[in-house]
């Protein structure tokens, strides 16, 4: 998940990955990467466990499986490092189809390079039938309409639309705040 690393990043990303935990506790584990900032996995867990809201066996068997990855995204081995971590993981379950949710928490700038990093070096995954790659690039999405537009042409030529999905960032704030609201 290359993007940020502050709070609000990380929990919104993780949080998602925990309500489906929480459902069917078959989850993958959640890698999130490549990030600049340096933490390490119990770091990230601890960082994470104020916003869950299971039992203590629950969220202690879903943080069990929570690693972080530091990275760089602008350049081939931030990328050749997930793929790596990807590929580890996903032999864990080689008979199981595979899902990489990539979630672009960055300027939209280098939303281009980064894609293009993913598609050379993270592009891989199982061969099963079942298996998926989805890119969620938040937005702001461009600056105007034809930056937008530019953005999405660049994009679309790496990966088709319905691997695309855009994210306003303000909602998702919104939601985060919500969450905690509510609790």
């Amino acid at each position: 998940m290359p993007g940020k690393s502050s709070c609000l990043d990380v929990a919104l990303r993780f949080l998602s990955r925990y309500g489906i935990y929480r459902l069917s506790h078959t989850l993958n584990p959640p890698l999130d990467s490549p990030c600049r900032s340096a933490m390490t996995d119990d770091e990230l867990r601890r960082r994470l466990r104020p916003a869950l809201a299971g039992s203590v066996a629950e969220n202690d068997a879903f943080l069990s499986i929570c690693t972080y990855l530091q990275g760089s995204y602008d350049a081939p081995e931030g990328f050749q490092a997930l793929e790596k971590e990807l590929t580890r993981i996903e032999a864990q379950r080689p008979s199981c189809p595979t899902g990489r949710l990539y979630y672009l928490a960055l300027p939209p700038a280098v939303y281009p390079s980064v894609c293009k990093g993913l598609k050379e070096h993270c592009d891989g995954g199982s061969d099963l039938s079942g298996s998926w790659i989805r890119l969620i690039v938040e937005k702001p999405f461009g600056h105007d309409l034809a930056s937008s537009e530019a953005l999405a042409d660049e994009l679309g030529e790496l990966y088709p639309e319905d691997q695309l999905y855009r994210i306003d960032h303000y909602l998702g704030e919104s939601f985060w705040f919500l969450f905690n609201f509510s609790r």
